[in-house]
């Protein structure tokens, strides 16, 4: 902790960045996994739009767009699944939209998103009552972090951010988002050290945790991800990242 420098602050915010984010998802599914079911969106296409709920209602998606939102998974795979939510009419062609393979969700696609942002807003709610007097705060430094990170950020971030935000959403849901959208500045970061040294999602799949080259490779995602973070001072810095441990 003596050094919080913005690549240092990269890698130790990352992961508690992750717990936030993995924890508001495992209690969703917890606590209205059944309820959110019952909208019957396809099997394989679900996560996709789990992950991209704070990007559709914002307007049409280009189609190749949406293998940014999983790029460690096989290329085909989303593609069927983008495929599979077309098919079955969740997602449509954006008939006003500048691009023909843009796509719109339809009525039932917006209705699930919906009721996905209000299960979010009750569970950050509940679980980060304790800590609601610092929700605000922490929203709006990520906000700031989102900002920060616009010089920077590569194709997914551009396409990603800013994340949607409804009217009378409360801090805890803005927060939420937000984070998510910082992550894929960090997963732009990945991909190009990766890419650089020479490596494909594939390849850092089946890559060893003790592998040495993904040190050298998370240490070049820390310095690509640090610009994002030199909008906050040393102060806010350990601000935000004691507040996030006390989230997750």
């Amino acid at each position: 902790m003596d050094d919080l420098s913005p690549p240092r602050y990269a890698a130790l915010v990352a992961p508690a960045i992750d717990r936030v984010h993995l924890s508001v998802h495992e209690r969703t599914r917890r606590d209205h996994g059944a309820t959110l079911m019952r909208y019957g969106v396809p099997r394989r296409g679900l996560g996709l739009l789990v992950s991209l709920r704070f990007v559709l209602p914002r307007g049409a998606l280009r189609r190749p767009a949406f293998a940014l939102a999983a790029r460690y998974h096989d290329p085909a795979e989303v593609d069927r699944a983008v495929g599979e939510l077309v098919a079955d009419g969740w997602l449509v062609p954006d008939e006003h939209g500048p691009a023909p393979d843009a796509l719109t969700p339809d009525e039932r696609c917006a209705a699930f998103l919906h009721a996905l942002y209000d299960a979010h807003a009750e569970v950050t709610t509940a679980a980060w009552e304790p800590r609601a007097t610092s929700l605000p705060g922490l929203a709006a430094m990520a906000g700031r972090l989102l900002a920060g990170a616009v010089p920077s950020g590569g194709p997914s971030f551009d396409v990603f951010c800013p994340p949607y935000e409804r009217a009378g959403d409360p801090p805890g849901v803005l927060l939420f988002n937000r984070l998510a959208a910082l992550r894929y500045h960090r997963s732009d970061a990945h991909v190009a050290a990766w890419s650089a040294a020479g490596l494909t999602a594939a390849t850092m799949r089946g890559l060893a945790a003790d592998d040495p080259r993904r040190a050298g490779i998370e240490a070049e995602t820390d310095r690509l991800a640090a610009p994002a973070y030199g909008v906050l001072s040393t102060a806010e810095r350990l601000d935000l990242l004691a507040g996030l441990a006390t989230l997750a």
